[in-house]
């Protein structure tokens, strides 16, 4: 019977939770540029990506700045808050905080308009 003359070992790192990005830079939608902090706010959640989940402040500002466009995270928080209010976009509280998405309305509204 034939034997190893040593043991080896192998270490597996873990990732942390935190630290992996959940909006990668090659899924972030090209939105045109806005003329305002609200209409780029709704252009974002308005696209494939803004549809697919619920996305939250953090990552609507990541894609912000991927296409230009930088606001600090209080301001984008008011406007977020003002959407809300005209019930263009719904959120709800979950463990990664509030999480925002476009509502149906919203998506019908953009739909007459086109035609």
């Amino acid at each position: 019977m034939l034997r190893p003359k040593s043991a080896s070992t192998v270490t597996i790192k873990a990732i942390a939770t935190g630290s992996v990005k959940e909006t990668p830079m090659e899924n972030c939608p090209k939105i045109p540029k806005a003329d305002s902090c609200s209409e780029a706010i709704l252009k974002v959640l308005e696209s494939d990506w803004g549809k697919w989940r619920p996305r939250t402040l953090m990552e609507i500002k990541a894609v912000l700045e991927a296409n230009g466009m930088f606001y600090s995270g209080s301001t984008l928080a008011n406007e977020l808050l003002k959407l809300v209010k005209d019930e263009k976009v719904k959120r709800w509280k979950t463990d990664k905080g509030y999480v925002y998405i476009i509502t149906e309305k919203e998506i019908l509204a953009d739909k007459e308009g086109v035609q």
